[in-house]
This record gives structure tokens, sequence and C-alpha cells, in this order.
């Protein structure tokens, strides 16, 4: 299977433009608009602590070694801050049907989540912490729903954008975005080091046997330049 296309669904490059579309579609019938705010708005923060935990790992080393854990994946945060809000806005005719469509969306993320794993750019305890954190992303936008019916076409919207989005995702159409680089260069400048910290030797003292034991073999470098 070819996990870079499930990756690609939780891009920032991908989910921000789609969130903000989303936001001005759901904005009329919000059952309150500051709550299509409250979602941006959390989204927006919880991307500068995904780039924040990483730009200090980078330049001092932060993290837990025996969880194998030094930041949230940014894919699995955005993925599932992004996906259930969108498949339950699919299905806002009742509360069952934007259960289900934020059950659906999770499981996406969850998916988006294990892909990277699978590709080596985290270890499973850096994707659950993700995941975890855009899921409660997620809930301040699941607030915006039922408001009372749909808008008129809004369900059109919507749809045409999950499968605008997939059609990116899946087709490899998805730009990519240098982050990691961008934080290693800010986390060099902020911390006076002449190199980012390797990933492979902030694991050495790691205990054997702990979570690190799930996580993927020798990296260093390639870890570097992969991590997103």
């Amino acid at each position: 299977m070819d996990w870079s296309l499930l990756s690609s669904l939780g891009s920032a490059a991908l989910v921000w433009p789609l969130a903000l579309v989303l936001g001005l579609v759901l904005l009329p019938t919000a059952r309150r608009p500051a709550d299509v705010g409250l979602w941006l708005m959390s989204l927006g923060l919880a991307s500068v602590l995904v780039a924040g935990v990483k730009v200090a790992f980078y330049g001092w080393g932060t993290g837990v070694p025996a969880w194998d854990l030094t930041c949230f994946s940014g894919h699995a945060m955005m993925a599932a801050a992004f996906w259930p809000v969108a498949f339950a806005s699919l299905l806002d005719d009742s509360v069952a049907g934007r259960r289900a469509g934020a059950m659906v969306g999770l499981g996406l993320a969850a998916a988006v989540a294990a892909s990277r794993v699978f590709l080596q750019a985290h270890p499973p305890s850096e994707a659950l912490a993700g995941w975890l954190l855009g899921t409660a992303v997620a809930a301040m936008g699941l607030r915006a729903l039922g408001g009372g019916r749909p808008a008129p076409g809004r369900r059109a919207w919507v749809s045409g954008l999950v499968l605008s989005a997939m059609l990116m995702g899946l087709g490899h159409w998805v730009p990519h975005l240098p982050s990691e680089q961008w934080f290693q260069r800010l986390a060099v400048l902020l911390s006076g080091r002449e190199h980012p910290v390797d990933r492979q030797r902030w694991r050495a003292p790691a205990i054997p046997g702990t979570l690190t034991g799930l996580a993927r073999p020798a990296m260093g470098a390639e870890y570097n330049a992969r991590l997103a």
C-alpha cells in the first residue's frame, strides 16, 4: 500500500485552505458564528504548538526519551482537526448523522496517523499525540454544527470540498512544504547550535524495552529530514 497517499490528506498545504473554505460555508448556519471562528482559531493555535514543540526539540533536545516522544505529528493533528468536521457537516440533518460523520472522519485521521508510522516519519507515540490534539480541535468545530436546517447548497459545497481534497491527496497533487527544514533552521538560529539535535543521538540513552522499542530503526539525519 502507498501510505504516502493517505499521508497527504493530513498535509497543512491541503487542510488549511480547505478548513478556511469550510468555515465560510458553515458560517451562515452555525449554531453560533463564534464557534466557527473558535474552531479555526484552535486549529491555528494547534499548528503553532506543533511547530513550537518541533523547534524546541531541534534546538534544545526536549522530549520524553522513554516514550520516544519529541513532538506532535503535524499530519495526524491536521487530519483529526479537519476531517471529522467535514464529514459531520455532510450528515448534519440529525445528531446520529453528525456522530456517524465525525466517527468516519476520526477513522480517516487515524489512518493518516498510521501512515506516518509506516512511512517512518514518526513513532506511534507522536502519531497518537498528534491525533489526540487534532481531535480536541475538531470538538470545537463540531460545536458549530446542528444549528438548524442546513443552508440550501451547503451539502453540495462540502461534498465538493471533500471530493477535491481526496482527488488532490490521492493524486499526489498536494504541494510539498519543506516545513521541517524551516523548523531546523529556526531552532539553530534561536539556540545558537551549529546543527539541529540529532534524533538518534537523543534516543541513545533510552532504556531498552520501553516504548522506544516500538519506534523505527536508526534514522538520525534521515529522520530529521522526513519528520513532518
